[in-house]
C-alpha cells in the first residue's frame, strides 16, 4: 500500500514537471517576448495583400494610360494597356491619343475606356480631371503622383485592387521595399563614416538673399549714420557753418559706406549652413545638389523630386530644401529673317541718302556752272572798264577769304561734335551695362544663390537628347566664374546619373536605383 502511494506521488510530480516544460516552450521568458509576434513591416505586407484579395473593384478591360510612367506601373501591377499617349509603351498604334502634355481626352472617352490613368507630370493634368468629373458617364480614373517610393507603393496598391494580382504586387512592391530598407540602412551607416573623414565646407560662395548680414545699401547707411556723425563733428569743431557741416556729413557717409562694404565681404565667408559655430569641428551631414538638364535649360530640383528624396533617405541634405525648383534657360537667339530684313531696310535707307546726296551735288555743280557762265559774260561785256574789273576781282578775293574762314570755323565745330558724341555714347553704354546687371532675372539670381551654398556633391540628370543637354549644362553652369571654386567641382564630386534609371521613377527597380546611389556615394 505504501509503495502504491509513493508511485502515485512520483507520477503526479512527473506529470506536473512535464506540464511546466510545455508552458515554458509556448511562452518563453525572454526580453523579446513571444516568438510568434510579427514585425510591423510583416503585418503591413499582410494587410496590403488582404486588401487586394478582398477588393470589390471590377477589373477593367480597356485601360487608357496618359503617361509613360502610369503605363509602366499598370503593367507591373499585372494589367494591359488598351489606349494611351505617344510616350506610353505598348499602346496599339490605332489607339494613340495625343501626348503627355496634350492628350486627347475626348478621343479617350469616345474610345470607351473603362479606367483612365492620369499622371501629375502632365502640364494640364488638372484640366483632365475637371473634364472627367464634369462628363456624365465618364470612366473612373487614378492619379499617379510620385515623389518618393511610398507614393509609388500607394499607387501600385490601388492598381492591384483592380487587377487582383497579389503575386505581381509582392514582386513589384513588397520585395523591392525590403531590399530598399537594407540598402538605406547600409548607406546611413556609411554616411556617418564619411562625415568623420570629410573636411568642413569652405563657405558660401555668394551671400544669401535672406541673410541678415547682407550689405546695406549706401542710402541706408547714410540715413542711419549721418545725423549722429554731423552732430559729433559740430560739437568738436564748434562751428555753425553749414558748409563745414555738409562737408563733415559727406566725409562720414564715405566711411560708413566703406565699413558696410567690408562687413558685406566678411559675410560672404560664412559657410553653409549659416550657423557654423554650432557645428564646431565636425559635420552634421553631407550636402548635395540635384540638377535636371534638357536642351533648353537647367533646373535645380527641390524636395519634390524622387531622386532628392532618395538622397534624403540616406541622410544627405539638399542645398535647395524647398519644394520649388529653380530653372534657368538659354537666351533665345534672334530670328535670322528679321535681322536680314533690318539690314535690307538700312541698306535701302543708305542708298536713298546717297541718291539724294548725288542729286544735291549735281544741282550744286549746275548752279556753279551757270554762275561761272554769267560772270564770264559780264566780264567780257565790261572788258573796257579795267578798273571796275580789278575792283570786282579784289572784292571777290576778299569774299573768298571770308568764305574760307567760315569753312574753317564750321570744320572745327564739326570736329568738336563727334568728340562730345563719343563721350555721350560711352556714358550711355556704361549706364546700359549697369542697368543690365541690376535688371538680372530673379530666377538667375536665385540659381546662383543655390549654387553659392557650395554643395559637397552635384548630381546631373540629362533629359531628352543627351548631347544637346550636355551643351546646355556647359553653357549655363560651367561658364560661370565661380564654378571651378565650388567644393564639389574641386573635389571631382560631380556625377552624371544614367538617364535610363533616373529620368523617370524607377518603379520595380527602386532597389537597383538605391544601390546605384549607395555605390556612387559611399563605395566608389
Amino acid at each position: 500500500m505504501r509503495k502504491r502511494i509513493i508511485a502515485a506521488a512520483l507520477a503526479a510530480m512527473l506529470a506536473l514537471t512535464a506540464g511546466c516544460g510545455k508552458k515554458e516552450q509556448i511562452t518563453p521568458t525572454t526580453e523579446s517576448g513571444i516568438e510568434a509576434v510579427k514585425t510591423e513591416e510583416e503585418l503591413r505586407d499582410e494587410n496590403e495583400l488582404a486588401e487586394i484579395e478582398n477588393s470589390e473593384k471590377i477589373t477593367p478591360d480597356r485601360v487608357a494610360a496618359l503617361s509613360r510612367n502610369a503605363a509602366s506601373m499598370w503593367k507591373i501591377a499585372g494589367g494591359k494597356i488598351a489606349a494611351g499617349v505617344e510616350e506610353a509603351s505598348g499602346v496599339p498604334k490605332n489607339a494613340v491619343f495625343g501626348t503627355e502634355n496634350e492628350p486627347d481626352i475626348e478621343a479617350v472617352l469616345n474610345f470607351g475606356a473603362d479606367l483612365v490613368l492620369i499622371d501629375t507630370v502632365s502640364e494640364n493634368y488638372q484640366d483632365m480631371i475637371s473634364l472627367l468629373d464634369m462628363t456624365e458617364g465618364a470612366p473612373p480614373y487614378l492619379v499617379v503622383d510620385i515623389h518618393r517610393f511610398d507614393d509609388y507603393a500607394d499607387s501600385m496598391l490601388e492598381m492591384a485592387k483592380y487587377t487582383k494580382d497579389a503575386a505581381a504586387y509582392t514582386t513589384g512592391v513588397i520585395d523591392v521595399r525590403r531590399k530598399n530598407a537594407e540598402v538605406i540602412a547600409s548607406g546611413q551607416e556609411a554616411l556617418q563614416v564619411l562625415i568623420q573623414t570629410m573636411p568642413l565646407p569652405e563657405g558660401s560662395l555668394l551671400p544669401e538673399a535672406d541673410d541678415e548680414s547682407v550689405m546695406e545699401t549706401p542710402d541706408q547707411a547714410k540715413t542711419d549714420s549721418a545725423p549722429d556723425s554731423v552732430e559729433s563733428h559740430g560739437a568738436e569743431s564748434g562751428s555753425d557753418d553749414p558748409t563745414a557741416s555738409g562737408a563733415a556729413e559727406s566725409g562720414t557717409d564715405d566711411s560708413t559706406e566703406t565699413q558696410s562694404t567690408e562687413s558685406a565681404l566678411d559675410s560672404t565667408a560664412e559657410s553653409y549652413p549659416a550657423d557654423v559655430e554650432k557645428v564646431a569641428d565636425k559635420r552634421e551631414s553631407i550636402t548635395v545638389l540635384l540638377m535636371r538638364v534638357d536642351a533648353e535649360g537647367c533646373t535645380i530640383q527641390g524636395s519634390h523630386d524622387y531622386v532628392s528624396n532618395m538622397f534624403a533617405d540616406f541622410g544627405l541634405i539638399n542645398v535647395n530644401p524647398g519644394y520649388e525648383e529653380v530653372r534657368v534657360t538659354l537666351p533665345k537667339e534672334e530670328d535670322d529673317s528679321s535681322v536680314k530684313s533690318d539690314e535690307k531696310d538700312d541698306s535701302r535707307a543708305a542708298d536713298g541718302e546717297e541718291a539724294e546726296s548725288s542729286a544735291e551735288s549735281v544741282e550744286a555743280d549746275s548752279q556753279t556752272a551757270d554762275s561761272e557762265v554769267t560772270e564770264s559774260s559780264a566780264e567780257s561785256g565790261a572788258a573796257a572798264d579795267s578798273q571796275t574789273a580789278d575792283s570786282e576781282v579784289t572784292e571777290s578775293s576778299a569774299e573768298s577769304g571770308a568764305a574760307a574762314d567760315s569753312k574753317t570755323e564750321d570744320s572745327q565745330a564739326a570736329d568738336s561734335k563727334p568728340a562730345e558724341s563719343k563721350e555721350a555714347v560711352g556714358e550711355e553704354a556704361g549706364n546700359s551695362t549697369d542697368a543690365k546687371k541690376e535688371e538680372r532675372p530673379a530666377n538667375e539670381i536665385e540659381f546662383e544663390t543655390v549654387l553659392g551654398r557650395n554643395p559637397d556633391y552635384i548630381f546631373v540628370i540629362y533629359e531628352g537628347k543627351e548631347r544637346e543637354a550636355e551643351k546646355t549644362y556647359k553653357a549655363i553652369c560651367e561658364s560661370r566664374e565661380f564654378w571651378g571654386d565650388m567644393t564639389a567641382v574641386r573635389n571631382r564630386h560631380v556625377y552624371t546619373l544614367p538617364q535610363s534609371t533616373f529620368a523617370y521613377p524607377p518603379n520595380d527597380q527602386w532597389d537597383l536605383a538605391y544601390e546605384y546611389l549607395y555605390q556612387m556615394m559611399f563605395v566608389m
